[in-house]
């Protein structure tokens, strides 16, 4: 049941400025890890007290999420959509003019709140507002997302010390400029969704929900585990800071591309099929990163294997979830708090006289999250038909 009309979709400028809001958070996002070993230079830390830096990046981004859910009702969108393009804009800010390592740390955490709230609230508003083509939407959305992730590593690897902390500064700069999106979330305060019916039903939501928050958790560790410690590790194995900027850029390349390119060639595969592929080839690819000869093309590999895997897992769970919208929900918070523990995670086993460390720890990673999907697979299978009609009653 609704609780107000629907509102219709948002004006042009709004879209256009949301549009170029998520290229913005792309270029922040990939930036922050590509950028590392030099950010790491030009203050003087350790590997190991740098590795937290896209940890704390994405604990704000889950804290935004986590803050923006239990807040639905009491938080106008069009407000909270705001207060997030500025926290993302300030966190660049921060980040730009920061004096020392703790200032940059701050500035990631407020960056990364702005970057997860505004992820949790644009999506659910262009899957709202725009009806037939919410999709298409929601494709071009995302888009925009990884153009700026291929785009971030680029600059970041051809600016010195004090132009890498000036692409955060622009960055956020740039972000203000971007409020006219907050007109976007006009739609989330439209009819919402009956809340789930409190019955037997959430036995077997919990038995779809948390094989599908297992792959999100290990996913996003596995995606955002790469961006950030890629560069680390070409920096290890002998290339410069700059020119391991720039290849890690190959790596979200490789997402872009095949987002863009691979839903052509395997719309007709079953999504669980197209998910244990996705990444077996990730997986392969990131032990064969572990060689100093391989490792620039294994990543852009790794990258194009992991491409459709998000975006066949919410298609997954729109088939087969009884409550779709409250599965994506937990996905996308339980896989932020996969990208916060993960790449902590790897600092610790990181080390400069190991530097494979990084590319297998990588690889483990696929390769748990390549038994979790089969198992969710499995289980699926095993489900009765008639329970999952019955969970999506109420």
């Amino acid at each position: 049941m609704s609780s107000a009309a629907p509102v219709g979709p948002p004006p042009r400028l709004a879209v256009a400025a949301t549009l170029v809001l998520f290229a913005l958070l792309g270029v922040a996002t990939a930036a922050v890890g590509a950028a590392l070993p030099t950010l790491r230079g030009l203050y003087h830390v350790s590997a190991a007290s740098g590795s937290h830096l896209v940890s704390l990046y994405m604990l704000g981004g889950l804290i935004a999420i986590v803050i923006g859910g239990a807040g639905e009702r009491r938080l106008h969108p069009v407000t909270a959509v705001t207060t997030l393009t500025l926290l993302f804009a300030a966190g660049g800010v921060v980040i730009g003019i920061a004096p020392n390592w703790a200032v940059v740390q701050i500035g990631a955490v407020i960056a990364g709140s702005g970057f997860g709230g505004l992820a949790l609230y644009m999506n659910t508003a262009f899957a709202r507002a725009f009806q037939g083509r919410s999709l298409v939407m929601l494709n071009i959305l995302n888009a925009a997302y990884s153009v700026g992730t291929v785009v971030g590593p680029i600059v970041a690897g051809l600016l010195t010390h004090v132009g890498v902390r000036l692409l955060f500064l622009v960055t956020g700069v740039l972000a203000v400029s971007c409020l006219p999106g907050r007109e976007c979330g006009r739609v989330l305060t439209g009819g919402r969704p009956a809340a789930p019916a409190a019955s037997g039903r959430g036995v077997v939501l919990m038995k779809i929900l948390v094989p599908f928050a297992l792959i999100s958790f290990l996913y996003e560790g596995l995606e955002t585990g790469t961006g950030a410690w890629e560069s680390t590790h070409l920096t290890w194995i002998g290339f410069s800071a700059a020119a391991a900027a720039q290849i890690t850029a190959c790596y979200w390349a490789g997402l872009l591309a095949g987002r863009l390119i691979l839903p052509l060639f395997t719309r007709r595969l079953p999504l669980p099929a197209i998910v244990m592929t996705g990444l077996a080839t990730a997986a392969i690819a990131l032990v064969c990163a572990s060689s100093s000869v391989l490792a620039p093309f294994a990543y852009a590999v790794a990258g194009l294997g992991m491409a459709p895997v998000f975006p066949a897992v919410v298609a997954w769970i729109e088939r087969s979830a009884p409550a779709p919208q409250l599965a994506n929900a937990v996905m996308l918070s339980v896989g932020m708090s996969g990208g916060v523990l993960w790449p902590g995670l790897i600092g610790l086993v990181a080390q400069p006289s190991r530097p494979a460390g990084i590319s297998l720890s990588l690889a483990a990673i696929a390769v748990l999250c390549l038994a979790a999907a089969w198992n969710t697979a499995r289980l699926h299978e095993a489900l009765p038909a008639d329970a999952l009609t019955a969970a999506s009653r109420g």
